[in-house]
């Protein structure tokens, strides 16, 4: 199970300003959903493990037809770890690249409890939400592409 760290990382004044200009494009509009951004400060900050992030054109506008450098090129100046799915639009953030050595590499859509439990170890959950999780009477399918945004 993660143990949260109480403080965050020193971070130069340069993956500060990094950071402010990231954060900021998701207050600049009311059509985006802070909580990815709010979560992406939790797992910088150490007290949640890896999130998975969607990135769009809005949020890294240097890169427009590819959201997901931009993710990566800002994670690498932040000392984050990023993995890429393959097929999909969405990234596994994590602080360990060791993590992200748990994010199951095959291709199917659909997913096993197997595939469930692992995934709520990659994001920190409690073995209890996990369970809970792995319980549902409806399989789990990974996110549509969002193409409206």
């Amino acid at each position: 199970m993660f143990e949260p760290v109480a403080c965050a990382p020193d971070l130069p004044s340069e993956s500060k300003d990094l950071l402010s200009d990231f954060l900021s494009r998701f207050s600049d509009t009311e059509v985006m959903d802070s909580m990815p951004a709010l979560v992406f400060v939790d797992v910088l900050a150490g007290e949640k493990p890896a999130m998975i992030f969607q990135p769009n054109e809005n949020q890294f506008p240097n890169h427009r037809f590819a959201p997901h450098q931009g993710l990566a090129d800002l994670c690498d100046q932040l000392g984050l770890h990023v993995s890429f799915r393959a097929g999909t639009n969405f990234v596994f953030v994590a602080a360990s690249r060791g993590r992200l050595d748990l994010v199951p590499t095959n291709g199917r859509r659909k997913r096993s409890r197997g595939w469930a439990k692992r995934l709520g170890v990659i994001l920190g959950y409690p073995p209890s939400a996990v369970q809970t999780f792995m319980n549902q009477d409806q399989p789990w399918t990974e996110p549509a592409m969002d193409r409206t945004s």
